[in-house]
């Protein structure tokens, strides 16, 4: 790498040094500049350079450059911008970074520029990388797919909360969009090897031809990942939190298997090519994810009563989600007094004990109330896990010991998901 030295209008190469603390001295280094007393303006790309002009020489404090790593592709992944998690990063397919990483292997060139649309259109995909400075506690596969669902799931969860009772979808709602394509570059660089269940392989990276899937929408317009940003930082402070402290501590443990099922839940309901099974399947991974949630340990147990009191904790703003009112059953009995929220997890479980016990089940099950309203359970039980994410891992306190600040800041970033819950009570709207 050059430096551009205004002064002389030549570039000069800097010396290369081990330390970050670099000292050069007239009678120890060829790389000093003779300048006038002027201020020196040295602009350096992807470099942070402090210089500072003293009477002897310049002091130059040079970090190291970041090298990145290419772990795997994602084909299907609508982002504007490369996003940054700790040691890891999204990258948008415009990144820099990318050009790098497809000059130094022919197998990560091949992943990143040879997709295409099932109808013969370009589809440059998007990057999971690693920087070489990662510590090696986060490097494991699990620690990074617990990062991915992280990420996955505040992105899905931003998007339902903005496309229930919406006639326009802006953001991605299922997990399929950040699946990991199932090929990787070999250690050689050449070649693309496959390590799956039901396929070892490795191939020549010249001939990939990759097709990202058909039954999902690319980049278009507006339509782009959005993420819950409090609800991901939560989440990506737990992850730090499950991978610093040994050994990992049983919270963490449940919030990242719970992540895990999530992840599974929120894909486009689909496989047995029956809609109402495929639908019941989902929500019974939704019900899982919530069990595992509220999971005590190796000694305990979870089920209805630990999740409803889980959502419970969780404090409404509006008195339509915060009132509990009782419920009569089938057999004419009341239940507890409950939320909105409770009494909607109540019927996800019963649905979801249909399905897998083999009671009969019609089209109407795969519904959490009437019909006419928007209570899908593949719409309203994303909600429902949202606000139990929320309740699990942000600390309340009293409204009354709250500041003007806090209590603002919560109305912005809670009314997007009280605003979907409120509009599942509503008749569904015709457009």
């Amino acid at each position: 790498m050059k430096l551009w030295n205004p002064h002389c209008q030549r570039s000069v190469r800097p010396c290369r040094c081990q330390s970050e603390n670099v000292e050069y001295r007239p009678e120890r280094s060829r790389c000093l500049w003779k300048m006038s007393n002027a201020a020196l303006d040295v602009i350096i790309s992807h470099w942070e350079a402090v210089v500072c002009l003293v009477t002897f020489g310049i002091t130059c404090k040079i970090p190291q450059m970041t090298m990145w790593t290419l772990i795997a592709v994602l084909p299907n992944l609508p982002i504007d911008k490369s996003w940054e998690l700790e040691f890891f990063a999204f990258a948008h397919p415009a990144d820099p970074r990318l050009e790098a990483i497809c000059r130094s292997s022919i197998a990560a060139q091949a992943l990143l520029k040879n997709f295409k649309h099932p109808f013969k259109r370009g589809c440059r995909p998007c990057a999971f990388l690693m920087a070489d400075n990662c510590p090696k506690r986060f490097r494991s596969w699990e620690a990074m797919t617990d990062l991915r669902n992280a990420f996955a799931i505040a992105a899905v969860l931003h998007g339902w909360k903005h496309a229930v009772g919406s006639a326009n979808i802006w953001f991605p709602q299922y997990s399929d969009y950040f699946d990991f394509y199932p090929l990787y570059p070999s250690p050689d660089g050449t070649g693309l090897i496959c390590n799956g269940y039901a396929l070892n392989s490795y191939d020549n990276a010249a001939a990939f031809e990759g097709q990202p899937y058909p039954d999902l929408p690319g980049p278009h317009g507006s339509f782009r990942v959005g993420v819950d940003k409090s609800l991901l930082n939560l989440l990506t402070a737990e992850w730090k939190a499950k991978y610093t402290i040994s050994p990992s501590s049983w919270r963490q443990i449940a919030i990242f298997r719970s992540l895990s099922i999530a992840y599974r839940a929120s894909g486009i309901p689909k496989g047995c090519e029956q809609l109402v099974f495929d639908i019941g399947i989902q929500l019974s991974l939704w019900v899982s994810a919530h069990e595992c949630l509220v999971h005590p340990g190796p000694n305990g147990h979870a089920g209805v009563n630990q999740v409803l009191a889980l959502l419970g904790k969780m404090q409404w703003r509006r008195h339509a989600l915060s009132v509990r009112r009782r419920h009569v059953l089938r057999n004419d009995k009341l239940t507890k007094p409950m939320t909105y929220v409770q009494h909607l997890y109540r019927r996800l479980n019963d649905a979801r004990n249909n399905f897998l016990h083999g009671n009969p089940v019609g089209a109407k099950n795969a519904f959490l109330g009437p019909v006419s309203r928007e209570l899908l359970s593949i719409q309203v039980a994303p909600l429902i896990y949202c606000a139990a994410l929320e309740a699990m891992l942000t600390v309340r306190q009293p409204r009354k010991k709250r500041t003007t600040e806090e209590i603002v800041v919560a109305v912005f970033r809670y009314n997007p998901l009280e605003n979907a819950l409120l509009i599942t009570r509503e008749k569904r709207k015709k457009y």
